[in-house]
């Protein structure tokens, strides 16, 4: 049992995490894909992953391996996912040994394990690559679904918190996290028994959509307890609305859709090259497909790129290719 003991000070400094971490969501949703976690409500999401994950996720599967516990270097709790992949690419040496110790321990150590454990730019530059893949194709299409339930969560934590002080939000957290002031007691997946002082630094507290238990992270900064977020999400019952949607597919439009759900995160230029189509006209295909809901799209760098919704892709399933 891990006991995470709180001073006055750190209750003051312990807070709810508006801003929701796609990188924490990526790494958990990937755990639960693996192990086909999470129940039935999680079957539409997983369909979709299971459609777009393309390739088998080599470099991923080894450092996480049977136990599902994640190297802490990949599960870091930055809000923009851009910050995410620099702190992923540049992961000081020092931070890559244990994971290199636990895979040879294991008798786990891949070919390009030592490279790793070395701080090879080239071994972290392919797990970016296989991670930022992940993420576009299982992660990007319903981000804005993941963002609205996690902020709701966030809302009903707040009231909580306004209303009965940070002891009440801890109390009613999750039933794995029992607060007997001034200690939170819990058993947590990959978290070591012991005692935790919390020194005055406070505590984080994440909400995530894929996480099946809480968890304490290690190494990602300030001490931070993961939790999964109340209520179940909605893109089960994504509405779908024939002759509406219809109205929007049209041969050149129809093939913009299936182009960015055949190359998920590809920018209008990369469309317009592989249709024969001119960039701005791709920009104007993609604006009605975004205000259909059947597309979202995001700036990467100095990119905007496009990904298909759940929406999109039921709409694709029942239209003939």
């Amino acid at each position: 049992m891990l006991r995470v003991h709180f001073t006055a000070a750190d209750l003051a400094r312990t807070r709810l995490v508006v801003e929701p971490a796609p990188l924490l969501e990526a790494a958990f949703s990937l755990e639960l894909l693996l192990r086909r976690g999470g129940g039935p409500s999680f079957e539409p999401w997983r369909a979709l992953a299971t459609a777009r994950v393309r390739t088998p996720l080599p470099m991923l599967r080894q450092l996480v391996g049977p136990s599902g516990l994640w190297p802490a270097f990949l599960c870091g709790t930055e809000p923009r996912l851009d910050d995410a992949w620099d702190r992923v690419r540049s992961t000081p040496r020092s931070r890559l040994l244990r994971p290199a110790q636990y895979l040879e321990r294991q008798g786990r150590l891949p070919a390009w394990g030592r490279s790793f454990a070395a701080g090879d730019q080239d071994v972290l530059g392919r797990i970016v690559e296989e991670y930022r893949g992940y993420h576009a194709a299982a992660i990007a299409p319903v981000w804005p679904t993941i963002t609205e339930h996690l902020r709701a969560d966030v809302r009903r934590r707040s009231a909580a918190l306004a209303e009965g002080g940070v002891e009440r939000l801890l109390a009613g957290l999750h039933p794995d996290l029992r607060w007997r002031a001034p200690t939170l007691s819990c058993t947590l997946p990959g978290a070591p028994d012991g005692d935790v002082e919390l020194g005055g630094r406070g505590l984080r507290l994440i909400p995530s959509v894929f996480a099946r238990t809480p968890d304490f992270l290690v190494g990602v900064g300030s001490p931070t307890i993961t939790y999964p977020a109340e209520a179940v999400l909605g893109w089960q019952d994504l509405p779908v609305a024939p002759g509406a949607l219809a109205d929007l597919i049209g041969r050149t439009r129809a093939s913009v859709l299936r182009a960015i759900d055949r190359h998920p995160g590809s920018s209008s230029t990369r469309l317009g090259d592989r249709l024969g189509l001119s960039a701005p006209a791709v920009s104007k295909h993609t604006a009605v497909l975004r205000a259909g809901h059947l597309i979202v799209s995001h700036r990467d760098r100095q990119r905007v790129v496009h990904f298909v919704t759940p929406l999109g892709a039921r709409l694709l399933g029942e239209a003939p290719a």
